[in-house]
């Protein structure tokens, strides 16, 4: 005689009544009527009232890394990178900065020319990729990369506050401190630096915000307000809602271009942009 629905849950050890979990707690879903489901890792076969586990099919992904995803978004590669896509930003008692305003930015050892941001660490040529686009930030791994302590298998998004592992040792966060601007901004965390001395990295797509509060992608404690930096057509622009500006000692109305070195100065604050190649005699930095 064949053995009952009850004597088949005694004999196999079953849950009876319950739904099973998968290791992450996960429950499954169960669907009334005998039949057999295929779980994204497991496969169920079951006589309801009774659940029987028939076999693993797929190990469960590592928690602490992202899984390949759809690409709803297509990752657009660009031209080498020339001094027309970077900048220096320096700010007189703030410090040295890095503006690039292409749309993928490419990080990696100091050994890689073409590489936007070259640390000193021990690197591939292109260790990663971030992208940015209507959507936002992604983050594309060629070598070792972890973001938010979870591995990248190919790539994913960048949120505001993202902490990025590159390699074992390089250590950066990226931020969004405003949504009023597509810019972002890279910090280093650890002692790895550019072969410039800088200390950070602004990736420009439209302004960048220069001032005391905390929405500002550089801030500059001491400055009374804001300056906007604008790049539009390839050109810098400079203007403030509050504070009186000069550019090369001649007092800016509104907004204004300013030039490959000029000096923009205000109340307490004095900076200028200028491209890599330029060797000026008038470099801001820390006081």
């Amino acid at each position: 005689m064949g053995r009952s629905p009850t004597a088949a849950n005694s004999a196999g050890g079953e849950h009876q009544g319950r739904v099973p979990h998968d290791n992450a707690g996960h429950g499954l879903t169960v669907q009334s009527g005998p039949s057999t489901i295929e779980n994204h890792h497991v496969h169920v076969l079951y006589n309801w009232p009774d659940v029987i586990l028939k076999h693993w099919t797929t190990p469960m992904p590592s928690l602490m890394e992202t899984q390949p995803m759809p690409a709803r978004r297509s990752l657009q590669s660009e031209p080498a990178s020339t001094n027309e896509d970077r900048h220096l930003l320096w700010i007189d008692g703030v410090g040295g900065f890095l503006l690039l305003t292409r749309q993928a930015i490419t990080i990696g050892g100091p050994q890689a020319p073409d590489t936007d941001i070259q640390l000193l660490a021990s690197l591939s040529r292109q260790h990663a990729t971030i992208h940015r686009d209507d959507g936002g930030y992604l983050l594309e791994a060629h070598g070792p990369t972890r973001v938010n302590q979870r591995r990248v298998v190919e790539w994913t998004e960048l949120p505001d506050g993202a902490d990025i592992t590159l390699g074992r040792t390089v250590q950066l966060s990226f931020h969004r401190p405003t949504v009023l601007s597509g810019s972002g901004r890279l910090r280093f965390q650890s002692d790895h630096r550019p072969t410039h001395s800088l200390d950070g990295v602004v990736l420009v797509a439209d302004t960048c915000l220069l001032g005391p509060g905390r929405d500002c992608h550089i801030q500059c404690p001491e400055w009374e307000d804001s300056v906007i930096l604008i790049h539009r057509g390839g050109d810098w622009l400079v203007r403030s809602p509050r504070l009186t500006l000069e550019v090369n000692g001649k007092k800016l109305r509104g907004e204004a271009t300013i030039g490959d070195g000029q000096i923009v100065t205000g109340p307490d604050l004095r900076f200028h942009v200028e491209t890599p190649s330029t060797r000026s005699s008038n470099r801001g930095g820390r006081r």
